[in-house]
């Protein structure tokens, strides 16, 4: 059994200790994590606009059905007027309207993607998040029901 004794006998060796365990989980950690490189809709206007899109499923009960149904909840953040422009004006993001995702679901379902200006790479909006995949990785995505990952004809004809 340690005792209060223990402590006091060695308190050199429990300083060392506790620096090591403090230390090792932070080892590393020096480099910032780097957004992807998009053009059109910004990664935070994505971002505002998968929370609106998740807010409204929890608030309302229902999926949105288009962006008119999130203009509340983006324009109460300030950003939210740009962030409903860029996406009108985006033609490459693809949005699934009307699926009410399983927010307890360990799965990621997509929500709508993009592609980003790294050949072969998507920024892909899920009810998890938003993360990167690429080519193989879309295509193996479970999507809401009714709708597939693009097909090389999809995708050359956006280009």
């Amino acid at each position: 059994m340690v005792g209060k004794d223990y402590f006091q006998i060695y308190p050199r060796a429990l300083c060392v200790l506790l620096f090591v365990f403090l230390l090792i989980p932070t080892a590393g950690c020096d480099r910032q994590p780097t957004q992807p490189d998009i053009t059109g809709v910004t990664y935070d206007q994505l971002y505002l606009l998968q929370n609106a899109y998740l807010e409204h499923c929890d608030q309302r009960n229902k999926p949105p059905k288009s962006l008119e149904d999130l203009e509340k909840i983006l324009t109460e953040n300030g950003e939210g007027s740009k962030a409903i422009e860029a996406i009108e004006q985006d033609t490459q993001l693809v949005l699934f309207w009307g699926f009410q995702p399983d927010l307890k679901s360990p799965q990621p379902i997509v929500l709508g993607y993009k592609p980003s200006t790294i050949d072969r790479q998507y920024i892909v909006l899920t009810q998890q998040g938003i993360v990167t995949m690429d080519d193989n990785s879309l295509q193996s995505a479970t999507f809401p029901p009714g709708q597939t990952a693009p097909t090389s004809e999809t995708k050359t004809s956006s280009n």
